[in-house]
């Protein structure tokens, strides 16, 4: 890495952290899918259903 690229400040994205809601659903399983994997975690990987984000979100 060059010098010049050291000091360049990287803008960091916009985060807006909301309540999640009912249209939110599917994504955020969708996501739980992709980071809870058996690999990485086994545990959590075991516990991430359908249910559990239903009853998450209730």
């Amino acid at each position: 890495m060059s010098l010049k690229n050291r000091n360049v400040k990287r803008k960091r994205p916009e985060v807006i952290i909301r309540n999640m809601e009912i249209e939110d659903l599917a994504s955020v399983y969708r996501l739980g899918e992709k980071l809870f994997t058996s690999e990485e975690t086994p545990i959590l990987y075991r516990t991430w259903d359908p249910y559990e984000v239903t009853d998450y979100f209730s």
